[in-house]
């Protein structure tokens, strides 16, 4: 398999939907995303949040077909500024409906404070779309950061809210911090991967 890409805002449309796809039925975005008829129109607008960030601010890797993406943050990156996010509500809004909005951003600030004091690379998102699923993908973009974090000797960091996900982090080296529930949301599971 080759070295994954690096992301370029013009790839964000593409790796939205991959994501958007791989994400359907996970727990902490169908908890974010208002469940109405536009709902997969809604997470494809929620990743490309995150992704346009990602690349403006992290490193987003992928595979060159673009089926899957790994969003990373290098140590005291991960963290949006408060302009950042003010930029970032009305399209939040169009993902979480409005009268979501101020719970769902509440309850996100709140993910935050689970951050480690260490410093360490974040791994914010990665997912690879159904179709592409199985053919080491997600591995080979983990391992891709989990690189980077050796380089710079510090520790690597995710939360997933999928405990069928767990297996595959541990694989890689990840250990379970923490168990955490978002209140009225999902069971979130914080890993650390040692330096």
């Amino acid at each position: 398999m080759q070295a994954p890409c690096i992301a370029e805002a013009s790839d964000v449309p593409l790796l939205a939907a991959s994501l958007a796809a791989a994400f359907a039925g996970y727990p902490l975005t169908e908890w974010v995303v208002l469940p109405d008829a536009r709902h997969t129109q809604r997470r494809r607008a929620y990743f490309e949040i995150f992704l346009d960030h990602g690349v403006a601010h992290g490193e987003v890797l992928c595979p060159t077909d673009r089926s899957a993406a790994a969003i990373w943050y290098p140590p005291a990156g991960w963290n949006a500024s408060l302009a950042t996010l003010l930029v970032r509500l009305p399209r939040l809004a169009r993902a979480t409906g409005w009268r979501n909005l101020a719970s769902r951003l509440t309850q996100l600030a709140r993910l935050a404070a689970h951050h480690p004091g260490d410093p360490h690379w974040y791994l914010e998102v990665i997912g690879t779309r159904p179709d592409a699923q199985g053919r080491g993908t997600g591995s080979l973009l983990l391992e891709a950061g989990l690189a980077r974090a050796r380089a710079d000797g510090v520790g690597a960091y995710l939360m997933t809210s999928s405990a069928a996900a767990i297996p595959f982090y541990s694989a890689h080296g990840f250990v379970v911090r923490e168990e955490f529930a978002i209140h009225r949301g999902p069971t979130c599971w914080c890993l650390w991967h040692d330096r």
